[in-house]
């Protein structure tokens, strides 16, 4: 249900957090009326380790 727009979004906003080579792929989509919009996996290239993040619906608006 995620947009091609709504995903830009995402990965400007976890681009200011984590920097910019960071990468993320969807983990699950839990609704748009949901709190929690989506858990994203981050994750660095050259690393082996990533973190799961809760992405809000306050982030896609």
């Amino acid at each position: 249900f995620l947009s091609r727009k709504q995903l830009q979004t995402i990965g400007v906003y976890l681009t200011k957090f984590f920097g910019s080579n960071v990468r993320f792929r969807i983990l699950k989509e839990l609704g748009s009326l949901e709190p929690v919009v989506c858990v994203a996996e981050v994750y660095y290239p050259d690393k082996f380790y990533g973190t799961r993040v809760g992405i809000t619906r306050g982030v896609l608006k």
